[in-house]
């Protein structure tokens, strides 16, 4: 089972206003803004959060997940993610709170 710290954060995250959470059979997914951002994926990946490639924007911001503790992953081909285990939960929500923020920032430099 999800660890009860994430499971509550995802409610948290739900709740609020540019997020939406979509869960499945194997992941929940976390789409900011209606962009993806990450996920949590269930037991069969070891119980893993994870944050997407493309919202990775600055080696700032890699290096931010990297002190974080999320290490980059491929699969090999062409598919790049950043994963951290689902118990580092004080991590994963400053993971996410990062990447949103990134793209609030985006967001409001378009609008100006």
């Amino acid at each position: 089972a999800m660890p009860e710290c994430i499971r509550k954060y995802l409610v948290t995250l739900e709740e609020s206003e540019n997020f939406r959470i979509y869960s499945m059979k194997m992941q929940t997914v976390i789409l900011y803004r209606e962009i993806k951002i990450g996920g949590i994926n269930r037991i069969h990946r070891g119980g893993c959060a994870y944050i997407a490639s493309g919202v990775v924007n600055s080696v700032q911001i890699a290096n931010t997940l990297e002190a974080l503790g999320f290490k980059e992953m491929n699969d090999g081909r062409s598919h790049y993610w950043y994963e951290t285990g689902w118990n580092n939960c004080d991590e994963i929500k400053n993971a996410i709170s990062l990447v949103s923020g990134n793209i609030e920032d985006i967001f409001n430099k378009l609008k100006n």
